[in-house]
């Protein structure tokens, strides 16, 4: 009898998703449009949000606006990176980069929104000073076999993509290629998807 809405500004991943409910699960309803303005039919039982909150606008007053879509007692449930997690994987991909570019990379906005978040006590903290109750979180661990392909899906289906802005197909290829260079040079055989796990109670 419930309705669960997903939300996003990508409407490939949205066409996805729609692909992978197929016509077994008539309750989901998908809709291309901004969560930081998103309304739907709350009062909602839970909103959740993974991986994705560090890319908000505003990250405490967008999250804050969410959990007020929640009826009393709904939970905001949000997934989040571990402290450490990416490590490896990423310091490859941006010397990849940067040694194309000739020169460093800033770091960016969402990165240090994402460390504010990065252990269990962090989220927590968080999620009490967005003004909900009954705070948890906890630690997943999570390690992804590395082959070239999935190490350059990786690149492309995350926020990573952002770092090829700007590049031709040529330079997409010089990436790709070094980035493999540099995980074979070190070893590197899994991703860290290590996250942290919170919820809170409106």
């Amino acid at each position: 009898a419930g309705a669960v809405d997903g939300v996003d500004l990508s409407t490939g991943l949205l066409a996805v998703a729609r692909a992978r409910a197929g016509d077994d699960l008539p309750w989901l309803r998908f809709t291309a449009a901004d969560a930081t303005t998103w309304t739907g039919d709350a009062p909602y039982d839970v909103v959740q949000c993974g991986y994705g909150v560090f890319f908000l606008p505003d990250m405490d007053t967008d999250s804050r606006r969410l959990a007020g879509l929640l009826r009393p007692g709904g939970r905001f449930v949000v997934l989040t990176w571990h402290q450490g997690s990416l490590t490896e994987f990423t310091g490859c991909l941006v010397s990849a980069v940067e040694e194309l570019r000739g020169e460093r990379l800033p770091k960016p906005a969402t990165a240090s929104a994402a460390e504010r978040l990065h252990t269990p006590d962090d989220l927590r903290a968080w999620l009490t000073a967005l003004g909900l109750r009954e705070a948890t979180a906890e630690a997943v661990e999570h390690r992804v076999p590395l082959d070239a392909d999935t190490s350059w899906d990786l690149v492309l289906g995350t926020g990573l993509r952002g770092m090829l802005a700007g590049f031709d197909s040529d330079q997409v290829n010089s990436v790709r290629a070094g980035l493999l260079e540099r995980l074979s040079a070190a070893g590197v055989m899994h991703f860290d998807a290590g996250s942290v796990l919170g919820a809170g109670v409106r």
